[in-house]
């Protein structure tokens, strides 16, 4: 694991090393790439390395990419989440938002989508 390697050699991850690897996992096309993403950002946050907005966004698409039944409802405790951290979504987290809407099956997902903006 190259997290440990780098820790083996005095070089400390800080969270630019968990967003590089959190993108890595999301965009993979392994099966189980939501779990490793959602471990590795559990991990990132227990070894005290703070998620910035770019953390949070890779999050939500992962999640949204995962097709997974409740990956929206995930989406949008998120984003609850990264404002009741201080952390502002930006125009990033607002388009994998609305594209992950579009993109979802969710009768209401019109409704989930004007609702974010406003």
């Amino acid at each position: 694991e190259l997290l440990s390697e780098m820790k083996n050699n005095g070089i400390q991850p800080n969270v630019v090393t968990y967003n590089t690897l959190l993108d890595a996992y999301g965009k993979s096309k392994r099966p189980d790439a939501i779990d490793c993403v959602v471990d590795l950002f559990e991990e990132m946050k227990s070894n005290g390395i703070k998620p910035n907005a770019v953390a949070y966004n890779i999050l939500i698409r992962a999640h949204a990419r995962s097709n997974r039944p409740q990956a929206m409802d995930r989406a949008e405790e998120l984003l609850s989440e990264m404002k009741n951290n201080g952390i502002q979504p930006n125009v990033v987290t607002y388009n994998t938002l609305l594209d992950a809407y579009g993109k979802s099956k969710r009768p209401d997902a019109i409704d989930c989508a004007e609702k974010i903006l406003h």
